[in-house]
């Protein structure tokens, strides 16, 4: 058995193939699996020229074993011998590929497996059934999603949740803020009382991007400015809501779905604050953040520009266990994928991230795949996941702040983006 040691991250991971211990050479001394399951693993052209170009190196190896371990980490092997009883077996472009019942039992029907080797990114990829054929345009995001009933699978059971950290007061206040699963809970500026109505954004972070906590008014250090505090400091209000599930909140954890409702809740909480100028509220957010930031503006035009840093193209890169939804069916993961729904944004959006490491390839890729000028990509060279964020949200403020028209007037180029970070 040849093992690929696959670690899956937003992007297409790198992948470093280590030697098991092979199966014997010669004929298989078990009869192929009887079972069939063609359509349940779909190779592209490249990934089968990569397993091929593999195989033909050893003629031990005649089956592409794709399985889930520890209940969540996808593996992939080369072997020479199957087990009839256990196996499913099924083919694409030519590779016979083989999944154990357990696997495909949480494995989505479809799921494609790709091969990138571009910008320092190799290695392989899964991604969501239909991710290797164009989108849908004729279908927007906010349609599709209309009257969706999401299955989220069985979980643990929590202890008490956390509930919201105390801000310091003259930098945050707690509110609560009406969502569909009930009051929800959020950081806000306090008023300046200066009688001036000002622009405003709603921060949305990484990580747990359903709950908050210190990391809010807390700057990261050596990880960057998460708690994008270049806003607050000149003079924005700030927003960060706390999304269902997260802290203390009613609702149970959907994973960029039911998300997505309660961005639009907290900000239509935000233009009624005396002091927010309603026709100047932004949005932004970091790494899952960004993801559902980028869902949000492609599901609704109701921020003036929104601010996307690191998200991923396809919710199957944050794995089976990253995910809280059941993942078997495709339109669970479809109606969480920015990449199939880039033809519904339609307020300006602005989508960072660093060259090295990170999600940088995700970028790529929905670049490749949109021409909706309302989205804008900007990979910026020299920066990674996290200290890309403090300079560009210096830059973004300078903008926002000079944006006082009728209609947003914001426009980046890769030139001053990148100039931070030039040698």
């Amino acid at each position: 058995m040849m093992t690929f040691r696959y670690l899956i991250l937003a992007v297409a991971m790198p992948v470093a193939c280590g030697l098991g211990s092979p199966s014997p050479a010669g004929d298989d001394p078990k009869p192929a699996p009887k079972k069939t399951d063609a359509g349940r693993v779909v190779l592209t052209e490249r990934a089968a020229a990569q397993i091929r170009k593999l195989m033909a190196d050893s003629t031990e190896f005649k089956y592409l074993r794709v399985r889930v371990a520890d209940g969540e980490q996808f593996k992939l092997d080369l072997e020479s011998q199957t087990d009839p009883k256990a196996d499913l077996r099924g083919e694409s472009r030519g590779v016979t590929v083989v999944v154990d019942r357990k696997s495909a039992a949480v494995l989505p029907a479809g799921i494609v497996l790709d091969y990138l080797d571009e910008g320092g990114t190799r290695g392989f990829k899964f991604s969501s059934p239909g991710s290797d054929r164009p989108p849908d345009t004729s279908v927007s995001l906010a349609d599709a999603r209309r009257g969706f009933k999401t299955t989220l699978r069985p979980q643990p059971p929590n202890a008490a949740r956390a509930g919201v950290p105390v801000p310091p007061a003259d930098v945050f206040r707690v509110v609560r803020y009406d969502a569909a699963p009930g009051k929800l809970a959020a950081y806000l500026s306090p008023d300046p009382k200066d009688g001036k109505k000002h622009p405003a954004i709603v921060w949305i972070t990484g990580g747990d991007c359903n709950s908050i906590d210190e990391g809010c008014w807390r700057d990261a250090g050596g990880l960057g400015d998460q708690s994008a505090s270049a806003y607050r400091k000149a003079g924005l209000v700030m927003m960060f809501p706390a999304l269902r599930g997260g802290n203390d909140n009613p609702g149970a954890k959907e994973g960029f779905l039911g998300e997505v409702d309660d961005v639009l809740a907290a900000a239509a909480f935000l233009r009624k604050q005396p002091y927010v100028d309603p026709d100047r509220v932004y949005l932004g957010g970091h790494s899952t953040g960004g993801t559902l930031a980028l869902l949000t503006a492609e599901c609704s035009d109701t921020f003036r520009a929104v601010f996307s840093f690191g998200p991923i193209d396809d919710v199957l890169g944050y794995g089976l266990g990253g995910n809280p939804f059941v993942l078997t069916d495709p339109k669970e993961l479809r109606l969480r994928s920015p990449t199939q729904w880039l033809h519904s944004i339609r307020s300006p959006v602005f989508v960072f991230e660093g060259s090295s490491g990170g999600n940088a390839g995700a970028l790529r890729s929905m670049a490749g795949k949109t021409k909706n000028p309302k989205v804008k990509f900007f990979v910026v060279e020299g920066a990674n996941h996290f200290n890309v964020l403090g300079p560009t949200n210096r830059l973004i403020v300078e903008k926002v702040l000079k944006d006082t028209g009728p209609a947003c007037n914001l426009a980046f180029t890769a030139e001053e983006v990148n100039k931070p970070f030039a040698k």
